[in-house]
């Protein structure tokens, strides 16, 4: 069974916004998926001139622009971890690693 984590956006002031459950290996999806959302429904009709919260009333989606990193919290620990990851033309593959997270604590 995959070890589960709450997964959670953090905005440039701060501000946890709660994602969703899943495994580490899942998180790379959810952010390329998240980009193709945010490219579909709001990136695509800026040319309407209309606000954000007219195009979508998802917070994540209104929030996801100002998005600085993703946090992870080991759902039986409560650990908290930064979720960093990158491209290596060394291994040509795709690497993702996990960071203590100490500066804040998660409160949903």
């Amino acid at each position: 069974m995959k070890k589960l984590y709450q997964l959670y956006f953090e905005s440039e002031g701060g501000l946890l916004r709660h994602v969703c459950i899943c495994a580490v290996d899942e998180v790379k999806d959810i952010l390329e998926h998240y980009g193709e959302l945010w490219e579909t429904i709001v990136d695509s009709k800026l040319y309407l001139d209309m606000s954000i919260e007219s195009l979508t009333s998802d917070p994540i989606l209104q929030n996801y622009e100002s998005v600085v990193g993703e946090i992870l919290e080991d759902m039986e620990t409560g650990e908290q971890f930064v979720y960093t990851y990158g491209w290596s033309d060394e291994t040509d593959g795709y690497w993702c690693e996990l960071l203590p997270y100490k500066e804040k604590s998660i409160t949903p």
